[in-house]
């Protein structure tokens, strides 16, 4: 399976800082509508969404990349998560 990544920020200020900060190399979007904020659930960060080509949430993780959250990302999307440890490695 192939994956796009892009983010979206619920705020702008600094998000240029941040991204070049973090080397993150995917599309950043800011200036969310409200329609969308309520459709995808937005508000914490971080959030996780995963949209199937036709438009649909296959998944949708909220909260910091900690234990089960962690746990659940990387299994998915069969990747070891960066600069994170978990408590069962």
């Amino acid at each position: 399976m192939i994956f796009r990544f892009i983010g979206l920020s619920l705020v702008e200020p600094g998000l240029r800082e941040y991204v070049e900060g973090h080397h993150l190399n995917f599309p950043m979007y800011t200036r969310l509508t409200s329609r969308l904020l309520t459709l995808l659930g937005l508000g914490g960060t971080p959030q996780t969404i995963v949209i199937s080509p036709e438009g649909l949430v296959l998944k949708n993780w909220k909260g910091a990349y900690a234990e089960r959250v962690q746990t659940e990302l990387e299994g998915y999307f069969q990747i070891r998560l960066p600069g994170l440890t978990s408590p069962s490695r």
